[in-house]
C-alpha cells in the first residue's frame, strides 16, 4: 500500500522533528509506504546524523536504496 494522504505524511516527519529523537524505529517502514526513496518528502527531512531503523510488517519492495535510509 502507498500512503497519497499528505497530512499522514506531513505528520510523520512532523513528529520526528519536533520530538527531536537520536534515533527512530520505523515500524511499518513509512518511508516505503509513502513511496519516498530517501530522507525527504514534501519539502521535509529526517537529518542523516539520526538513526532510522526500519521493521518491515509486510511484503514491502526491497529496495536497494533503502538499505541506507534505513541503517
Amino acid at each position: 500500500m502507498i500512503i497519497t494522504k499528505g497530512n499522514d505524511i506531513y505528520i510523520y516527519f512532523e513528529l520526528i522533528k519536533q520530538l527531536n529523537p537520536t534515533s527512530v524505529l520505523d515500524v511499518g517502514m513509512f518511508l516505503v509506504r509513502c513511496g519516498a526513496v530517501g530522507r525527504q518528502a514534501m519539502g521535509c527531512e529526517i537529518a542523516s546524523e539520526k538513526r532510522l531503523e526500519g521493521v518491515r510488517l509486510s511484503e514491502l519492495p526491497e529496495l536497494s536504496v533503502y538499505e541506507t535510509v534505513y541503517q
